[in-house]
């Protein structure tokens, strides 16, 4: 029985399987314009022939290098999963030992998302709306890279729990549940924000402000003992 991480590593690398003797350009070129149309417009209102046009590149080469449209779409979420999972490994697989080692594992954990999703909001929009639509597709993609991502973050809670860094009553998975939510709304609001208060993430003070805030709130609440 292969152990968790080295099972993980070959269902992500199966995923991200490429094709030999591929042109690595008109690769990337396709994913580019298929996580922007993806973004924008959704799976099932996005054709190969769409972004075969956005790329300027023939339709064929979808087929040559995902398999199809499915496969196409299936490699943008893959990427990003597996970023954000190499992210999380590098802050978050360790044994915290202070209250402020937790501080600062959390806040690069959730800047790193922030700036994430700044960066890349067509993918951004393609964990938000299509998970959840097309999770037959999507299922098994997620649960090795997201899921194992928040897996590493409710570790990371239960381990500073285990060893008197954090209350006895916290509980680690609605704790992950709570952390990465707030940052993912803070995402989806940033251009609302912008528009009513003149402040979005995209000024790194802000986002620090932001950053920082979330984890204090969750590290020290907000009632006056």
């Amino acid at each position: 029985m292969p152990a968790p991480k080295i099972k993980r590593q070959a269902q992500v690398k199966k995923i991200l399987a490429r094709p030999r003797n591929e042109s690595s350009d008109s690769r990337s070129a396709l994913l580019s314009s298929a996580q922007k149309l993806f973004g924008q417009n959704g799976y099932k209102a996005t054709s190969v022939h769409d972004i075969a046009r956005d790329a300027e590149l023939n339709v064929s080469l979808v087929s040559y290098h995902f398999g199809g449209k499915e496969g196409l779409f299936k490699e943008c979420f893959a990427q990003a999963g597996l970023h954000r999972l190499q992210m999380a490994e590098k802050i978050l697989n360790c044994k915290p030992s202070s209250l402020d080692e937790v501080r600062v594992r959390l806040s690069m954990f959730i800047d790193e998302i922030m700036l994430d999703g700044i960066q890349n909001p067509e993918v951004f929009s393609i964990i938000q709306r299509e998970l959840t639509a097309e999770f037959d597709i999507l299922g098994d993609t997620f649960k090795s890279t997201f899921l194992q991502t928040f897996e590493l973050l409710t570790k990371f809670i239960s381990v500073a729990k285990d060893r008197g860094i954090l209350n006895s009553w916290t509980d680690p998975n609605l704790t992950a549940v709570h952390l990465i939510g707030s940052a993912m709304h803070t995402i989806r609001t940033d251009d609302i924000r912008s528009k009513i208060f003149k402040k979005s993430i995209r000024d790194q003070s802000v986002r620090a402000m932001t950053r920082d805030y979330l984890v204090r709130i969750f590290l020290e609440g907000v009632t006056n003992r």
